[in-house]
């Protein structure tokens, strides 16, 4: 499981997204895209890459939340705008 977890992170990176912070629960991806829009579909193109890869059959990832910006310290100590309702 710790295996296929570091490869799943490795290839959000090759990707081209940031990963901020990434545990068994979830994973922060920064797009560093300018509208929440473009990050969406940057992030559909992302999970779409992944799901077709054989290795990653077994995983189930989802979009939960997506935000404008995000002050990161630690997983505790966060802080982040969320785009109005109408954006996404």
């Amino acid at each position: 499981m710790k295996k296929l977890f570091i490869q799943l992170v490795a290839e959000f990176r090759r990707l081209g997204s940031v990963v901020i912070h990434a545990d068994f629960g979830r994973v922060l991806l920064c797009t560093r895209k300018i509208s929440v829009s473009d990050a969406l579909g940057y992030i559909d193109y992302i999970l779409a890459s992944v799901r077709n890869k054989e290795l990653f059959h077994s995983v189930e990832i989802k979009i939960s939340t997506c935000w404008e910006y995000l002050l990161w310290l630690d997983s505790v100590s966060q802080t982040c705008w969320k785009p109005p309702k109408g954006s996404r």
